[in-house]
């Protein structure tokens, strides 16, 4: 059986690859809401300029 400190490990990085997976879908869900909201060219823009922003201070 693990020790507490290996559960409390094994949870957290559980509970990490959850929110990353939710904040995955949710990404995916916002993009395809936007697709059929705006053009895609400008979709397009709108996730160049979010690229541009993580790259430079991500």
């Amino acid at each position: 059986m693990p020790e507490p400190r290996q559960i409390t490990e094994i949870a957290e990085r559980e509970a990490a690859l959850f929110k990353a997976e939710q904040s995955r879908q949710f990404l995916d869900c916002a993009i395809h809401l936007c697709a059929t909201s705006m053009s895609i060219p400008a979709l397009i823009r709108l996730l160049r300029d979010h690229v541009t922003i993580l790259e430079e201070f991500g």
